[in-house]
């Protein structure tokens, strides 16, 4: 299940010189921050309860994901550009993934250019998927702190004008998963406990 995240970083306009002599636009901006928490995000329980939790993305949860196809989109709905095609890139820095997408000379470009220059497209957000126990949870305090250890793929990154619906159903399975895989560890250190302590009851017993 596929996760969004919004990033409240001011989006750029850059002239680019390309190989053929012209030039050519490119709206510029970071797709992915690392090492920084996130607002404050909300899920909520099979029963209904809310929990609230912020999270943070680690630059090693990158490393090995490909992405050849990611694509780029306008409110994650009218494609932008594609990286396949060669109106999109890609660049990994210590602090964040940037990404830069060519203007097309469409009406979506031209509105897009505009909304940039005029701030109404406020940030970016980006789409993934988690992969298995590619994250890790502290329960500590509230809200709870999920750090994002490993993505499975990133599919879109774009800018938007809005901070995008944050469908958190996926982390809510992955906390669940996590505090199942605890109830799991607690209940074999519980078990090897006891059979230590049945063994040297037993040796105890047959020195007797």
């Amino acid at each position: 299940m596929s996760e969004k995240r919004f990033i409240e970083q001011r989006l750029e306009i850059e002239q680019r010189d390309l190989a053929d002599g012209t030039k050519a636009e490119y709206i510029v901006g970071k797709g992915i921050v690392f090492n920084t928490w996130s607002q404050v995000l909300t899920m909520e329980t099979r029963e209904g309860h809310r929990i609230q939790f912020i999270e943070k993305i680690e630059p090693t949860a990158i490393e090995g994901v490909d992405l050849s196809n990611v694509v780029s989109m306008v409110n994650h709905k009218l494609t932008l550009g594609k990286r396949s095609k060669g109106t999109m890139d890609v660049d990994i820095s210590a602090d964040a993934v940037h990404y830069s997408v060519k203007i097309p000379n469409t009406t979506l470009g031209n509105d897009t250019r505009e909304d940039v220059q005029n701030g109404n497209l406020e940030g970016s957000s980006f789409q993934f998927k988690l992969a298995p126990k590619g994250d890790i949870w502290d329960k500590s305090s509230i809200p709870y702190k999920r750090t994002i250890t490993k993505f499975a793929a990133i599919t879109e990154m774009g800018p938007v004008n809005y901070p995008a619906y944050l469908d958190t159903t996926a982390a809510m399975r992955s906390l669940e998963e996590f505090e199942q895989e605890q109830r799991t560890d607690d209940e074999g250190d519980f078990e090897k406990r006891l059979q230590r302590l049945t063994r040297k009851y037993n040796y105890y017993k047959t020195k007797k």
